[in-house]
């Protein structure tokens, strides 16, 4: 198992079993191999890929994109042309899709070998499921998923019934296998304090836990 850290500008993967800390390297498209200029890294659930994002110092890697690098230093470019840098990133524990918010809450989902898709006009909180299959997030005291297959969107936070919570609901996260969304949220506007709930996406039922 492995842990993806930023530090300084530099991505390291710590070896949560031995204890041993790794700085990246990685080589772009055009064979420079040099320390990975990066921030903001998510890694699988293997460890055996990392997603970051590029800084463009050396001169050799475009700046504010996104690339795939694997513990052997081979990196894919996933993005090009972006205008910000990209924040958010959230790689999907199956390493094989990823999503990530510009710095105008622009949520954009990826699946490697295809380009970026824009999936809201506004999204924060960004989560997506070990499949990359769906991707939840949050938007102005509302939750959401976004069904990468159908490329739907529904609310999270209201009950079978359709009834919504009241007093706003936020910071989702989604499960692996994409059935059931986490987030904190209020009964009412009244409440004094945020309350855990679940949220079935089969079954459509909301569970305060």
């Amino acid at each position: 198992d492995g842990v993806a850290l930023d530090l300084a500008g530099s991505v390291f993967v710590l070896d949560t079993a031995s204890g041993a800390a790794t700085r990246l390297s990685y080589k772009t498209e055009i064979g420079e191999r040099q320390r990975a200029n990066a921030s903001r890294p998510s890694i699988s659930a293997d460890g055996s890929k990392v997603l970051a994002t590029s800084t463009g110092a050396s001169g050799f890697t475009p700046r504010n994109q996104l690339w795939l690098i694997d513990r052997a230093g081979n990196a894919t470019q996933l993005t090009t042309g972006l205008p910000q840098t990209p924040r958010d990133v959230n790689l999907a524990a199956g390493g094989g899709a990823a999503v990530f918010s510009t710095s105008l809450a622009e949520p954009y989902y990826v699946r490697f070998g295809a380009e970026p898709r824009q999936i809201a006009q506004r999204g924060w909180f960004l989560s997506i499921s070990g499949d990359g299959g769906k991707v939840a997030y949050w938007w102005e005291c509302d939750v959401y998923v976004w069904d990468a297959v159908t490329g739907k969107t529904s609310q999270v936070n209201r009950d079978a019934k359709g009834v919504e919570l009241k007093g706003g609901s936020g910071e989702p996260r989604i499960s692996g296998n994409g059935r059931y969304v986490s987030f904190a949220g209020y009964v009412s506007s009244k409440q004094r304090y945020m309350q855990a709930w679940r949220k079935d996406l089969a079954k459509g039922t909301l569970l305060q836990v």
